[in-house]
C-alpha cells in the first residue's frame, strides 16, 4: 500500500494527524518510508554525510571518544552507541581508530540505534567483523557509561509544529479535502504548551547535571532534584490535561 492511501486512510479513520505523525510515516513506513529505499545516502544518492566523504570525520571522534573515556569515565568498557548510523562509516572509522591507538587492548560496547531495516542490512555487512548490537529503541540500552554519537541525527526526527495569530496557539495537523491530502490549523490550549516546555527544560537540564556527574562535579544534587521534579510533574500534567 502506497503511503499516501496509508495517511488517508488514518485520516479517514482518525480525524486529522499531528505534523510529527506524518513524518514518522513518511520517514519510517516499512514498506514505503523514505529511509527504507535503497537510493537515500551515498554518492549516488539524495545526500550525502561527512563520514562518507573523508575517513577523517570518523577517526577523529574515534580518538575524541577514546580522550573523553580515559578523562571522565575511565570504566573497564567503553561503550559507544551510535543514533543512527547511516552505513555505518563513521563506526567502522572510529572503532578502526580506537583499536589502533589502544594496540586493541580496550574492551568496545558498541551499539547502534537503528529503526530502518534497510539501513540495519547495509550497517551488518559494513560492520561485519566488528563486535556491534543493534537496539531499535533507546529503552535497549545498557545502563552503563554511554558516550553517545548522533551525526545528522536530530534534524531528521518528525516534530510537531504551533502556529501563533491574534486567536491565540494553533497546532499545523494533515487532513485531507477533496480527496487531497492538506494541512489545517488546530486550537492548542495553553496548558498544553506549557507542560511540553516544562518537559522540554526538564529533560535538558537533567542532561546537564548528568554531564556534570561524569565530569566528577556532584555540586548540581539541588539542581538535578528540581529538574527531575520539573520534567515529573510537566509529564503528569501533560497526560491530566491533553
Amino acid at each position: 500500500m502506497q503511503i499516501e492511501t496509508k495517511i488517508k486512510d488514518l485520516i479517514k479513520k482518525n480525524g486529522p494527524i499531528s505534523l510529527s505523525r506524518y513524518m514518522e510515516i513518511c520517514l519510517w513506513d516499512d514498506e514505503n518510508g523514505y529511509y527504507t529505499s535503497d537510493q537515500v545516502l551515498g554518492e549516488n544518492g539524495d545526500f550525502i554525510t561527512s563520514p562518507e566523504i573523508s575517513q577523517t570525520f570518523g577517526e577523529l571522534i574515534g580518538l575524541w571518544a577514546l580522550s573523553f573515556y580515559r578523562q571522565f569515565i575511565d570504566k573497564k568498557r567503553l561503550c559507544i552507541t551510535e543514533l543512527g548510523s547511516g552505513r555505518g562509516t563513521l563506526l567502522k572509522d572510529a572503532i578502526r581508530t580506537i583499536c589502533k591507538v589502544t594496540n586493541d587492548k580496550i574492551d568496545l560496547d558498541i551499539t547502534i540505534l537503528e529503526k530502518a531495516e534497510r539501513l540495519k542490512t547495509l550497517q551488518k555487512e559494513n560492520l561485519k567483523n566488528e563486535n556491534v548490537r543493534w537496539i531499535s529503541d533507546i529503552k535497549g540500552l545498557s545502563l552503563e557509561p554511554q558516550i553517545i554519537i548522533a551525526n545528522e541525527f536530530f534534524d531528521a526526527l518528525p516534530t510537531n509544529q504551533y502556529v501563533k495569530s491574534k486567536e491565540g496557539w494553533h497546532e499545523k495537523k494533515v487532513t485531507t479535502k477533496d480527496g487531497k491530502t492538506i494541512t489545517n490549523y488546530e486550537t492548542v490550549s495553553t496548558g498544553v504548551l506549557v507542560t511540553e516546555a516544562l518537559v522540554f527544560i526538564g529533560v535538558f537540564a537533567t542532561i546537564d547535571v548528568l554531564l556534570s556527574f561524569i565530569k566528577k562535579d556532584f555540586s548540581k544534587w539541588a539542581v538535578l532534584l528540581v529538574s527531575v521534579l520539573i520534567l515529573t510533574f510537566g509529564c503528569v500534567l501533560y497526560q491530566l490535561i491533553k
